[in-house]
């Protein structure tokens, strides 16, 4: 009888159907057994994979659908060693200690920023290949100053850095922005309304955000005309663009991500209008914006490629600011003691309309300490860098064609650094002067591509959340903290969950009603 049932068991193999599913199975065991067990026992010194279930594809889908998630389970899986994920046919490598990090930064020309920024430019803003050659040949040669004779690519950072790193250029910009966001404020923006009576206003917080320091911002940089050429409401268009924009920066194809193509588009086609505008009959516009544009011309960057690279700089000028704006204000008006201290401390030093920004800068600890713990739980930007040639960094081999991924949130919730209490909003732990310049905090990344736009954003943050506080009377009319939305990647803070909103009662401050209105 077992021989009977031994022959008629292998006489069912011989079919096609098991015997290619045995293959199957087996291929698949040896596959993962190569790949997440030999493989990495020859080669200890790179950063382990973390395993995935489908060869080929890998962490495509996970990295698609919750990037931060994935990226706390491979820090569970590896610890503090930087840690490699595979998708679509490309290694990511991921970093988030400290160690390494600074190493990376030192590592020389074999990992790339730049690399991994023409790469952005050309796949995904449809930057032309001319254009990318024009923007890093090395010898520029234009209005500001190269002695180095670094290319466009490079000197950039220097001409941005010269204006909003030095305390003139800043304190000026800083001015107009104040001036034209009092313009912004005279009214409540309607947009932004959802009930009213002769005493109070409820708004939306985020629409309030949106709707007033959006177009301040734009208007600081490009001055108005740039709003006035867009074809439809330019704010709106704005808003509606960095809704969707994570589809873009996921690099989905445009037929999945319409609204958000159809966005750009109108923003491009309004920066080329304002391109081709001369300089006198564009109203007032910064010396920032002028010499940016000045130096792209000079390498010969026109048309196209010259309106993707201001569009995109004037939506990173403004992308952060509302978003640190709208979640200041939601932790402050949550606290009735946080927030009667910002008010003390802002009556304080108003000698006149506003407060100085010298002022809020230097005489409002306790705001200052918000916008930095504000800065601590939403900032979610990533940093990368192309593998260039294969690259030892603190004993770790990273190989060429590798994709480096810098998490600098993860720095953030370390407890020996910020206490135990990582996931709760604590602004007491900022009062604390030392702990915004600790080497773990990099809210605006770190090393060679530090944000050079940090001073004037804490400016704007301050300017606009004080004026707001000083103005009106703030009543929180919901009651819970909104989600943040980490599912979907972003270039800096983070917004709100779909549908998680703040509603504000707002009442004029009576001792300011008189002078203000």
């Amino acid at each position: 009888m077992a021989l009977l049932y031994l022959s008629e068991r292998l006489e069912s193999i011989r079919s096609p159907f098991p015997l290619t599913v045995i293959i199957f199975v087996a291929s698949y065991i040896l596959w993962r057994l190569w790949t997440f067990t030999i493989s990495p026992a020859l080669q200890p010194k790179e950063p382990i994979l973390i395993p995935y279930l489908v060869p080929g594809w890998g962490h495509a889908g996970w990295l698609y659908r919750d990037q931060i998630g994935l990226f706390k389970y491979g820090s569970a899986y590896a610890g503090t060693h930087p840690f490699a994920l595979y998708a679509a046919g490309r290694t990511i490598y991921v970093m988030s200690n400290l160690a390494d990090i600074n190493a990376m930064y030192k590592s020389g020309p074999s990992i790339s920023f730049e690399e991994s920024n023409r790469q952005f430019f050309i796949q995904q803003q449809g930057m032309s290949k001319a254009g990318d050659e024009l923007m890093y040949t090395e010898g520029h040669q234009g209005p500001f100053p190269n002695p180095h004779s670094k290319s466009m690519g490079a000197l950039v950072h220097d001409v941005i850095r010269a204006n909003l790193e030095s305390s003139a250029e800043l304190d000026n910009l800083a001015d107009v922005f104040q001036t034209h966001l009092a313009r912004q404020m005279r009214t409540i923006p309607k947009q932004c309304i959802v009930g009213s009576s002769e005493e109070w206003t409820d708004v939306s917080l985020m629409k309030l955000c949106q709707w007033t320091v959006l177009p301040a911002g734009s208007d600081t940089f490009y001055g108005p005309k740039l709003q006035d050429l867009c074809e439809e409401n330019f704010t709106q268009t704005f808003i509606t663009f960095d809704d969707n924009v994570s589809k873009m920066l996921q690099g989905l194809p445009k037929f999945m991500a319409k609204e958000c193509f159809r966005c750009r588009k109108l923003l491009l086609d309004a920066v080329k209008k304002y391109n081709d505008t001369p300089q006198e009959q564009r109203g007032q516009s910064s010396k920032l914006a002028k010499q940016f544009e000045g130096e792209m011309r000079a390498a010969g960057i026109v048309d196209d490629d010259l309106a993707i690279n201001v569009f995109f700089s004037n939506w990173l000028f403004n992308v952060n600011t509302f978003k640190l704006a709208f979640w200041m204000l939601s932790w402050i008006t949550a606290d009735a003691t946080l927030h009667s201290s910002i008010l003390t401390e802002l009556d304080s030093v108003c000698k006149s309309d506003y407060p100085a920004v010298t002022d809020l800068l230097n005489s409002c600890p306790t705001l200052n300490a918000v916008f930095d713990e504000t800065q601590r739980l939403t900032v979610a930007a990533l940093s990368s860098r192309v593998v260039c040639e294969d690259t030892d960094i603190n004993g770790w081999t990273f190989r060429a064609g590798g994709l480096i991924l810098v998490s600098y949130r993860s720095l953030h919730f370390q407890k020996p650094v910020f206490g135990e209490n990582i996931d709760e909003f604590d602004h007491t732990r900022f009062l604390h002067k030392t702990l915004n310049r600790d080497k773990n905090f990099k809210p605006f990344g770190g090393g060679p591509t530090l944000c050079t736009g940090r001073f004037l954003a804490r400016r704007e943050v301050l300017i606009f959340v004080a004026m707001l506080l000083t103005d009106w009377s703030m009543v929180r009319q919901s009651k819970e903290m909104p989600e943040l939305e980490l599912l979907k990647p972003s270039l800096g803070t983070v917004s709100p969950k779909q549908g998680h909103e703040v509603i504000m009662r707002l009442r004029r401050r009576q001792h300011r009603s008189k002078g203000n209105q």
